[in-house]
């Protein structure tokens, strides 16, 4: 319900399907609180398009589209634990 098969092939495919799927909602999560406004269908308005291993996580880019907001964003998301973290930015 909030994975796109594009957001799927910008993953690594190194990581374990559960971990993608965690990473996706993180990154989707935290987009859509970095906007504010609502009105977001994660699957159709958030597509992530690059997901590059780091030091300590991932580089994550992609954007944030619907009718009312063209934005991309970029940020880092890492794992620490049981927990997964993201540190979103929106561009204007």
């Amino acid at each position: 319900k909030f994975v796109a098969e594009q957001d799927l092939q910008a993953m690594p495919s190194s990581l374990q399907l559960n971990d993608t799927y965690h990473y996706l909602w993180c990154i989707k999560e935290a987009v859509f609180k970095a906007y504010g406004l609502g009105s977001v269908d994660f699957k159709h308005d958030i597509r992530v398009q690059v997901c590059e291993p780091t030091f300590s996580g991932f580089r994550v880019a992609g954007y944030l589209s619907n009718r009312s907001v063209h934005q991309s964003f970029d940020g880092d998301i890492w794992k620490a634990g049981i927990y997964y973290y993201a540190c979103i930015i929106l561009k204007t």
